[in-house]
C-alpha cells in the first residue's frame, strides 16, 4: 500500500481509506462494480 501511495503522493492509510470506500460503493452499486471487473481484467492483461 505504501507504494501504491507513492505513485498519487498519498500516504498508505489515504489508499487504505479509498479501498473500504471504493468496496462500499461497489456493494451498493452494480454499475460501480462493473466498472471496477472491467478495469481488473485490463490489468490483468498488461
Amino acid at each position: 500500500l505504501a507504494d501504491i501511495g507513492k505513485i498519487f503522493n498519498r500516504d498508505h492509510s489515504t489508499v487504505m481509506h479509498s479501498i473500504k470506500v471504493v468496496t462500499g460503493l461497489s456493494r451498493r452499486d452494480n454499475s460501480v462494480s462493473a466498472q471496477i471487473d472491467l478495469l481488473s481484467d485490463k490489468v490483468q492483461k498488461l
